[in-house]
C-alpha cells in the first residue's frame, strides 16, 4: 500500500515565471514591475439623483483615474464616487469634492492628482463602491471608467497567484511547479 504523505518522489520548483518577473504586474527577483492598472466600465442609463452601484471591490485597491462620458440632448451630471463597507451608509469620497462632467465626446478625465480627498482613493477589501449623483440633466446616460490598481499581496494566495481574466474568469498561476 502506498503512504498518501509520502512525497519524496516529487520535484517541487518554484515557477520560473514568478522568479524572473515575466508575469506582468507580480514582482519577482528581476525587480518589481508594479501591480497592473486594471479597468471597469460602467453605463448608467436615465441617470437620476441618488446612489448608483458600480461594483464590489473583493481586494484593497487604489482607485488611479476615472473617466466619465455622458450622452444625452444637453448633458449634464454632478457626481462623486463612494466606496465602503457598508453601501447603506455615506461611504469615503473619492473627490473632495463632486464633479461636474459635460464631455460627450472626449469624456472628462480625473487622474489621481486632480482633487482626489487624502486617502479616498484607496478601497479597502470588502468594499462596495457606488456612485452618488447631485444632480443629472433628464435623459442622460453616464458612462465611467474606474483604473485601479490591486494590493499585490491581495492578488498572491496559498493556490498561487489570482489572475483575473477580460470575460470576468479566474485562475491561479501556481507558485511552485510539482512534477
Amino acid at each position: 500500500m502506498t503512504n498518501p504523505c509520502d512525497n519524496s518522489g516529487l520535484n517541487i520548483r518554484v515557477n520560473s515565471a514568478v522568479l524572473s518577473g515575466q508575469l506582468s504586474g507580480i514582482p519577482g527577483p528581476a525587480g518589481p514591475t508594479g501591480c497592473p492598472t486594471l479597468q471597469t466600465t460602467v453605463s448608467i442609463p436615465n441617470v437620476s439623483v441618488g446612489k448608483h452601484y458600480i461594483t464590489y471591490s473583493r481586494t484593497a485597491a487604489d482607485i488611479t483615474y476615472v473617466v466619465a462620458t455622458q450622452v444625452g440632448d444637453t448633458p449634464s451630471v454632478v457626481w462623486n464616487i463612494r466606496h465602503g463597507a457598508n453601501y447603506s451608509g455615506i461611504g469615503t469620497a473619492l473627490f473632495v469634492s463632486s464633479r461636474t462632467t459635460t464631455s460627450a465626446a472626449l469624456g472628462n478625465k480625473f487622474p489621481t492628482e486632480q482633487a482626489f480627498a487624502v486617502g479616498g482613493a484607496t478601497v479597502a477589501e470588502g468594499s462596495h463602491i457606488w456612485l452618488s449623483v447631485d444632480s443629472a440633466a433628464a435623459g442622460t446616460t453616464l458612462y465611467l471608467t474606474l483604473f485601479y490598481k490591486p494590493e499585490c499581496l491581495d492578488i498572491l494566495t496559498d493556490k498561487g497567484i489570482l489572475l483575473e481574466q477580460a470575460d470576468g474568469t479566474e485562475h491561479f498561476v501556481p507558485l511552485l511547479n510539482i512534477d
